[in-house]
C-alpha cells in the first residue's frame, strides 16, 4: 500500500501537472518510494522510520506528508513540459531537505514513533553510557 495518495497532492499540485508526471505509474511509484528512502535516512537516527511510514490516512505526520509530496514530485519534475514550475519547486525541495536537516540535528522534534529502544530506556542514554569517579579533594 502507497503512503501517499493522489488527493494529497491536491494542496501541492494542479491536476493537470498531477496527470502529466503520473502518467508512468510504475516510474511514480518509484518516485515515491525514493522519497520515502531519503526522508527515512534523515530519521532514522531518532526516530523508527518504518512505523511512522506505515501509518495511513490520518495517522500520518502531516509534515512528512508533505515533504514526501515535494521529494517525490521533485524526483519526476523531469515530466512536466519546459521546467514548468522549476522555481517553484526549487525552493519547496530545499526547504524539505532543510526541514530534515534540522530533524538530525535535533532542532525540530515531529510528532513520530521513536525506536523500541528508547521506548524500553526512559532516561534516553540509548548505547552510550556516561559518567566518573567519585571527585577528588586531594586531601592526603
Amino acid at each position: 500500500m502507497r503512503y501517499l495518495t493522489n488527493k494529497d497532492f491536491a494542496s501541492l499540485i494542479t491536476p493537470e501537472e498531477l496527470q502529466i508526471i503520473s502518467r508512468d505509474e510504475e516510474g511514480w511509484a518509484q518516485a515515491e518510494t525514493t522519497a520515502i528512502e531519503l526522508a527515512a535516512g534523515y530519521l532514522r537516527g531518532r526516530y523508527d522510520a518504518e512505523a511512522a511510514f506505515s501509518r495511513q490516512g490520518a495517522e500520518r505526520n502531516p509534515m512528512l506528508v508533505h515533504v514526501v509530496m515535494v521529494l517525490s514530485i521533485w524526483q519526476c519534475l523531469h515530466r512536466l513540459p519546459e521546467r514548468m514550475g522549476y522555481d517553484r519547486w526549487e525552493s519547496l525541495h530545499a526547504d524539505a531537505m532543510r526541514y530534515l536537516e534540522d530533524i538530525r540535528r535535533g532542532h525540530t522534534n515531529p510528532d513520530l514513533p521513536l525506536p523500541a529502544e528508547a521506548e524500553s530506556d526512559p532516561a534516553g542514554t540509548g548505547a552510550v553510557r556516561f559518567g566518573g569517579y567519585k571527585r577528588s579533594t586531594y586531601d592526603y
